[in-house]
């Protein structure tokens, strides 16, 4: 088994991720940084049908808002375009703030820890 697991994450994973930021930096930062910018916005896309599948299916959850949706509320307020997180979700007496992040996160932040 973990030899399908090494190949798996070696052909689809962050492993060929990396090796291939690297490479390509080495070439050009530019290309790098696009490179990086690419995986970055797939990424979001990847976690964004995600989260708006599960609030179509769940009885809970009442509404989401989309980043691009933050961004026009609070540029008519500003003037600019602000820094907002990527959704919200609503649900009966709560709601949930997401930010996708799509690099490692050390262990007492992903655990609400960190100072």
């Amino acid at each position: 088994m973990l030899r399908h697991q090494w190949a798996r994450d070696r052909l689809c994973g962050g492993q060929l991720y990396f090796e291939a930021w690297f490479h390509l930096g080495a070439q050009a930062r530019a290309l790098a940084d696009r490179f990086k910018g690419a995986m970055n916005d797939a990424f979001e896309q990847f976690v964004g049908g995600i989260l708006h599948r599960t609030v179509d299916k769940s009885p809970h959850l009442r509404l989401i808002i989309d980043e691009p949706d933050m961004q026009t509320a609070r540029k008519e307020q500003k003037g600019k375009t602000p820094s907002v997180c990527d959704w919200i979700l609503f649900g009966e007496g709560h709601c949930v703030v997401i930010d996708a992040t799509n690099h490692a996160v050390k262990a007492d932040a992903a655990q609400g820890l960190a100072t």
